[in-house]
């Protein structure tokens, strides 16, 4: 009678018995290897307070860790491979120590990596945005990410992962960026870009990271002043106007006095049930940020809608309260009553109004900066239009203010005017109304313009020739010499080449509709035959490359705040890459065969799993 191995040498056997063996060692580490991509990806510390020894199945006296525990949930729901490797391995088999957590992490944050700069390098064109925070434990921690086109016409920004700094100057960030993307094996040639914060350390023109990148890696690296903080700046300078200014600062004290006690948050709510009877629990005031301004829009906006709620809880605090917050609450009803106050505070919401969705656009990833720049343009009209109908739309914010003081037996009074009047604005008027117009209303409205032009000329002038391929904006006496000299490099043809193909390809669009044309650098991208227009594709994709913010660098902050927490503040730096990259790349697939193959050949294992 034959067997199935009678045909078999005993080589031939025992090489098969070999691969069944590391089959099964591989398949007794991927739950290990899942259940650390699980805690990564939802951002939950692995370890415990003692996550040593061999895994019982029984509950410890003692918290062992979210890691370990995932594990013993994971045999009791019946995974036999995993009760039979925690059964019959060694303490020193287990793969279970904190030293493997960190290998496994490293891994699989480098697998990470190297997915995405495999897209960043075929993109051929990318541009890298950066910045920088302290972390729990005073580390200064480097932000990189990088903003490209993919294989799919999907324009990207992905966060790569955090350097740990020691020294913030203009060159050891210079260094710090170019050799970390060197490391990671990034083809910096096709750097198109560079975006940062306005810090003299990055954006220096001498000695900051722009210029020494711009040295080392090439002048096409362009660097863009972030938009989001450009608009904040050009925002805050014009709230330095000290009716404005005193406003946002008495409803920043407010906001703070109600919402740091939890019995004055209460009776704001009461009140806020009482006046909104269908009111979600969460609806409150918003606490103000001094740093975001898209968070100062929305904040004042909460301010003006639950103004009555507002006054309503100041009065029953100044009542009912302790002599402390009576007290206070006292002062801040007065302060908020004044004429000044609610008068600068519809002013506020007015003109914030037009500057909030343009503050949201901007930190979305699929911007451009010549559509940025269209909204910023689309702005300044709005406020040019209000500015040169300044009596008419003054007149419907003055009625709002006006209904408010009646409504609490008030009435709007101009403030006392001295012969030498030196801190605030003294200009005389006939009434009220004509009074906070001229010295509020026109100057507010003249420092955002004013403001807005000076902030983004710089950005207008970067991309002027650029801007000239996108449909929309395409001019008959648009010149492209500049770009085509600055972007020579990349061009597949001669000068005249390019421009002989760029006027074949204005004369495409000259016959369609404005609404059809495409309106920013990716769609018209999409739209580019690449067979008829290769340059112009270039172009536009590099266009749509040039950064427009650094939002995406900020938000890998609020996962670092997540993940290096006060308990968790001793993390070492590749393990805090690797649960980083997790945690925000939860779209990038992780094969558990991969991370395996890349673990076997870091040391020599004890436990058999190469191939």
């Amino acid at each position: 009678m034959k067997t199935k191995h009678s045909n078999q040498t005993i080589a031939d056997r025992l090489d098969n018995e070999r691969r069944l063996q590391i089959k099964k060692n591989r398949d007794r580490l991927k739950p290990i290897i899942e259940t650390i991509i699980l805690c990564g990806r939802q951002g939950i510390s692995l370890r415990g307070q003692n996550d040593s020894g061999q895994l019982e199945e029984d509950e410890p006296a003692e918290n062992d860790g979210n890691f370990r525990a995932i594990l013993r949930m994971r045999v009791r729901c019946g995974d036999e491979i995993l009760r039979e490797h925690l059964k019959l391995s060694s303490a020193g088999l287990t793969y279970l120590s904190p030293t493997i957590q960190n290998e496994l992490i490293d891994t699989i944050g480098s697998n990470i990596q190297d997915q995405l700069v495999q897209k960043l390098n075929l993109a051929k064109c990318f541009s890298l945005l950066a910045d920088e925070t302290t972390d729990v434990s005073g580390v200064e921690q480097l932000s990189i990410c990088v903003r490209y086109i993919d294989r799919m016409s999907n324009l990207r920004e992905d966060f790569l992962g955090f350097v740990s700094m020691v020294r913030t100057t203009g060159e050891a960030l210079a260094n710090s960026i170019i050799s970390f993307l060197k490391t990671k094996k990034v083809d910096t040639q096709y750097i198109r870009g560079q975006g940062f914060d306005g810090a003299s350390a990055m954006s220096g023109i001498h000695l900051g990271v722009q210029k020494r990148i711009c040295e080392a890696l090439g002048k096409e690296a362009v660097y863009v002043h972030c938009s989001s903080h450009s608009l904040n700046l050009a925002l805050s300078d014009s709230c330095s106007i000290p009716a404005i200014r005193n406003t946002l600062g008495t409803i920043n004290e407010v906001i703070n006095f109600v919402t740091k006690s939890a019995i004055r948050l209460n009776i704001l709510k009461n009140t806020i049930h009482n006046k909104y009877s269908n009111a979600p629990s969460s609806y409150k005031l918003l606490k103000y940020c001094e740093t975001r301004f898209i968070q100062r829009h929305e904040s004042v906006f909460r301010f003006v809608e639950l103004f009555e709620c507002v006054v309503n809880t100041l009065g029953i605090i100044e009542v009912d309260g302790d002599a402390k917050s009576a007290s206070k609450a006292n002062m801040y009803l007065k302060a908020i009553m004044e004429s000044t106050f609610i008068v600068a505070m519809f002013v506020l919401e007015e003109i914030l109004s037009s500057t909030a969705k343009v503050s949201k656009y901007f930190q979305d990833p699929q911007c451009d900066l010549a559509a940025a720049l269209n909204y910023i343009d689309t702005c300044v009209l709005c406020l040019n239009d209000w500015r040169l109908n300044a009596s008419i739309n003054f007149a419907k914010r003055y009625k709002k203010a006006e209904a408010v003081t009646l409504q609490n037996d008030l009435q709007i009074s101009t403030p006392g005017i001295a012969a030498r009047q030196k801190n605030r604005s003294n200009i005389l008027a006939a009434n009220p109304e004509e009074y906070f117009r001229m010295n509020v209303y026109i100057p507010f409205l003249d420092h955002i313009l004013m403001n807005l032009k000076e902030r983004f000329d710089k950005h207008r002038n970067i991309i002027t020739g650029l801007q000239g391929v996108v449909p929309k904006y395409m001019k008959d006496d648009c010149s492209f010499h500049e770009i085509l000299s600055l972007y020579e490099a990349d061009m597949s043809e001669s000068r005249n080449a390019v421009e002989v193909e760029i006027k074949m390809w204005m004369n495409t669009w000259k016959n369609v509709a404005k609404d059809e044309k495409p309106g920013n650098a990716l769609s018209a991208y999409i739209e580019c035959n690449e067979i008829m227009f290769p340059n112009v594709k270039k172009l536009l994709k590099i266009l749509a490359t040039i950064p427009v913010s650094t939002c995406t660098p900020e938000r890998s902050f609020s996962t670092l705040r997540r993940l290096k927490t006060y308990l968790r503040n001793s993390t070492s730096q590749n393990r805090l890459n690797g649960l980083a990259l997790m945690s925000v790349h939860r779209e990038v697939n992780i094969s558990s065969d991969l991370i395996l193959d890349s673990f076997a050949n870091k040391k020599c294992r004890r436990l058999n799993i190469i191939l």
